[in-house]
């Protein structure tokens, strides 16, 4: 009875085969998928001991990212309809603790199209680092479809890439930061203005964090380290920053400059000669703002604000951002510029002696185009002599390849 049982199922399953009968073998649905992009999700060594989890693209939405309020969206804004949906890939992957991301050549052009959009949603994203650890390749494999008796595989070809940042045990570390985030908002003195909120944020990560240079490859949780052990460098200011300011609404972004391969020599350790700040938005105007520049911080209440690296303009910039096309103008409000020379001398003497003027006699700032240190010495003695006081003075080389230098009262920086 089992051998007529089975010749009958033999006989049927071959008969559908030539009958056109979906029932059995779904070429209408394997069709479908050779022509539909998909994503695929895995954990662990890639192609050997993982098993992926295959997801059509069109379903990564942004509903798909639970945490994705917690992000800017300068960068997302400025991807193509399929570098969007690689986007919500990569974030769904980071929150789900995949390390692996299969894309289909449907959505990615080359590896470098994962790249390029991974790279963005590290700056939208306080959650996640500037400094990854990923690799990138090409792959070939299959994946289940229909719902036919006769089970098919549909090709799928593309780009992968894996990401050791977006391992389950660092995304609890950064849930963990969330939290601690939000109990930093939460005692924030109430009715503040924008600027006044921008400014008592910059000051809490001022007292708080330590700037330090990380030793070693392993991956970093910069974000952690800048809200719970309170020590790390210029990315985990940055992600501190621009989660407080989101949390505080405070619309912002992150920018990085990435050194030429040249420029790297000096590196410490593993960490390349680079730098990552802010981009904040008050009222209508856009400002860069940088966290490290602690020791730049003056008192409260004298007239310099926040001081030199608190939402200053573009003019002032130590670095030129990569993706610097896709940022609006920055401009300069809280620190305003005294003067512009063309080399230490009078006319630089009188622009400062106008900027303490200016500003209760407690600071002014000056760009000098051809700064030169031998004559540095006697130019501020000279300075100092016209003001009837003692100064101090910081010379800061701009991206532009001009000087700013900030010329202030001892009193109004902490030693």
């Amino acid at each position: 009875m089992k051998r007529l049982l089975s010749l009958i199922l033999a006989i049927a399953l071959f008969a559908g085969c030539f009958s056109g009968c979906s029932s059995i073998v779904d070429f209408e649905a394997l069709d479908k998928a050779k022509n539909t992009p998909y994503v695929a999700f895995s954990c662990g060594e890639l192609f050997e001991d993982s098993e992926e989890t295959f997801v059509e693209a069109s379903t990564l939405t942004a509903a798909s990212a639970e945490y994705d309020s917690y992000r800017g969206s300068l960068h997302y804004s400025a991807l193509t309809d399929n570098e969007k949906t690689i986007y919500h890939a990569l974030e769904y992957a980071m929150e789900k603790g995949y390390t692996n991301i299969l894309v289909d050549h449907l959505l990615a052009e080359d590896s470098g199209t994962l790249e390029k959009v991974l790279n963005y949603l590290s700056l939208d994203s306080p959650l996640l680092e500037q400094n990854l650890r990923y690799n990138l390749g090409e792959f070939n494999t299959y994946h289940p479809v229909g719902e036919g008796l006769v089970p098919l595989d549909a090709p799928m070809e593309g780009y992968y890439v894996t990401v050791e940042n977006f391992e389950s045990k660092f995304w609890e570390k950064k849930l963990e930061a969330l939290k601690k985030a939000e109990g930093i908002i939460a005692t924030m003195p109430k009715e503040l203005s924008q600027s006044a909120a921008a400014e008592w944020i910059y000051r809490y990560v001022a007292d708080n964090v330590e700037y330090k240079l990380y030793e070693g490859e392993e991956v970093k949780t910069y974000l952690y380290d800048g809200l719970i052990t309170g020590i790390t460098h210029c990315d985990g200011y940055s992600n501190t920053l621009a989660l407080l300011f989101t949390l505080a609404g405070i619309e912002n972004t992150e920018k990085v400059y990435s050194a030429p391969e040249e420029e790297s020599e000096e590196e410490t350790d593993s960490e390349a000669v680079g730098h990552t700040w802010n981009l904040i938005k008050l009222g209508e105007a856009w400002h860069n703002l940088d966290g490290t520049g602690e020791n730049m911080i003056p008192v409260k209440g004298t007239p310099m604000a926040g001081g030199y690296y608190f939402c200053f303009g573009d003019e002032l910039l130590e670095h030129t951002a990569d993706y610097s096309e896709l940022y609006p103008a920055a401009t300069s409000l809280y620190m305003p510029v005294d003067g512009r020379v063309e080399g230490l001398g009078a006319a630089f003497t009188s622009a400062v002696k106008k900027g303490y003027a200016a500003h209760k006699n407690r600071w002014a700032l000056v760009i000098v185009d051809n700064y030169d240190t031998g004559l540095e010495d006697s130019v501020m003695q000279n300075t100092a002599n016209a003001l009837y006081r003692s100064i101090c003075w910081v010379p800061i080389t701009l991206a532009s390849g001009k000087t700013a230098v900030l010329v202030y009262d001892e009193r109004s920086i902490p030693k």
